[in-house]
């Protein structure tokens, strides 16, 4: 085999496991994106066109589908955050979800030291930030969950171990996204409004590049950002 040949067969492998590696990302989305059909249904049954004042006048019935609704709406980086945990790893069982968890709470928690400048409230990367601690926990049981510590410190062997990494890197994920989310936002939401005001032009940019992600699975994740971190309204 030539030299050429087989400095291209690595390349090509590594072509292959990036590959591989976004078709398994976008695999994963599918598992918390079926959870948005019930947050929506339940969410249009607690508005008050149909069970409340403006519908059939049931109140008390339309806000308690409401609350249901937001219950998920309002915890999307977390339903990201186990579902991706969940379905990213390989043959992983229950602690990979517990350990996505453990670090996304306390990821979240960190991020309340980071207050915006502009809106005065905790920096909030959304569905990204839920994505980004799923693999970590998804990555960290792949590669540690038969790690057999000293025999004093037997306890925390294998899966047991999983937890106490995810508690450090959600401390890790939460320093870097209060230090460096408020820019990375402010022009991923400049972006989009850009996008928007753009009419077809936007709309096209975007579609190509949704069509683009398809064959490799990423199309999910780009999905992801568009429905639920771009840009705002009010209602």
């Amino acid at each position: 085999m030539s030299t050429a040949n087989a400095s291209a067969a690595p390349a090509q492998k590594r072509g292959a496991g990036l590959i591989k590696g976004m078709q398994k990302i976008g695999r994963s989305l599918q598992l918390p994106v079926a959870a948005l059909p019930a947050a929506g249904i339940l969410s249009r049954l607690g508005q008050d066109d149909v069970f409340g004042k403006a519908g059939l006048g049931w109140n008390k019935l339309a806000e308690i589908f409401a609350h249901a609704g937001g219950a998920l709406f309002d915890n999307l980086a977390l339903l990201f955050c186990l579902g991706v945990a969940i379905g990213f790893a390989k043959k992983s069982d229950g602690t990979t979800a517990f350990a996505a968890l453990v670090g996304f709470l306390v990821y979240k928690n960190v991020l309340t030291g980071f207050v915006s400048d502009v809106t005065g409230k905790p920096q909030d990367p959304g569905v990204l930030g839920g994505i980004v601690v799923g693999i970590t926990a998804a990555v960290l049981w792949e590669k540690y969950h038969r790690t057999r510590l000293p025999d004093w410190l037997g306890f925390f062997s294998g899966r047991r171990f999983i937890p106490i990494l995810m508690s450090f890197a959600g401390v890790v994920y939460g320093v870097v996204f209060g230090l460096l989310w408020g820019p990375i936002g402010d022009g991923l939401n400049s972006f989009s409004e850009w996008l928007s005001a753009n009419g077809a032009i936007g709309s096209g940019i975007f579609g190509v590049v949704n069509r683009l992600l398809i064959p490799v699975g990423m199309h999910m994740l780009l999905n992801s950002f568009a429905w639920f971190q771009f840009g705002d309204f009010s209602s």
